[in-house]
């Protein structure tokens, strides 16, 4: 487990841990992370994708974005959430999830030359929907002008990640009502064409998407 203070939780430590592995495995299969930073003293959080490439978590908007200006070079704290189940126990107080959360700290750099861009990009389509950026239209030189590509690397981070039953305390054992966990998923719908494009079957990538 990590030694800085910023990344070792003031509660239950024992479920925080700095394993490359088991960070680089939250990531890949998560989507969607939280970047907060100040600016002038006030606080913001938002919320975008992203896609781990190369031992960096890469995300990227519009080239005028303001809020991609802003981060650039600027400390930011990065996090990562995914609930896995409830947890129930016999008391509110000892209700619970079951799940895993990256926090990463960092300077954001941007990722100016046009062939490493492009690499990211393609690294964010193919997180999002495997199998999809060989279908699709080549992307232009002015595309890839009106994208910013930010970067952190791995460094400063740790994850914490809770697992098992409910902590029921040892005199509610025999309460009369149910404990246990409800695993939680996620799954994508059947898909549904626009325009003119109803009447095109469905690519592999794309029944391999919502039929996992």
């Amino acid at each position: 487990m990590s030694t800085d203070p910023r990344l070792t939780p003031s509660r239950l430590a024992y479920r925080a841990s700095s394993d490359p592995e088991v960070i680089r495995k939250i990531l890949n299969q998560e989507s969607i992370c939280t970047i907060s930073y100040a600016d002038n003293g006030q606080a913001y959080a938002l919320p975008t994708a992203f896609v781990l490439h190369n031992d960096h978590i890469v995300f990227h908007g519009s080239a005028k974005s303001h809020f991609l200006e802003k981060l650039t070079g600027q400390p930011v704290c990065l996090t990562v959430f995914a609930m896995n189940a409830l947890v129930l126990a016999a008391s509110a107080f000892h209700h619970s999830m079951n799940y895993e959360s990256v926090v990463l700290f960092g300077e954001p750099k941007e990722i100016t030359d046009p062939e490493e861009k492009v690499e990211c990009l393609r690294a964010f389509t193919e997180k999002i929907v495997p199998g999809r950026w060989e279908h699709l239209r080549p992307i232009t030189d002015g595309e890839v002008k009106a994208t910013r590509v930010l970067a952190i690397p791995l460094k400063e981070v740790s994850c914490k990640v809770r697992q098992g039953g409910p902590s029921d305390d040892k005199q509610d054992e025999h309460f009369p009502v149910w404990t246990g966990v409800i695993p939680v998923s996620r799954n994508f719908g059947e898909p549904e064409a626009v325009g003119n494009k109803k009447e095109m079957p469905l690519p592999a990538h794309i029944t391999a998407l919502y039929e996992k």
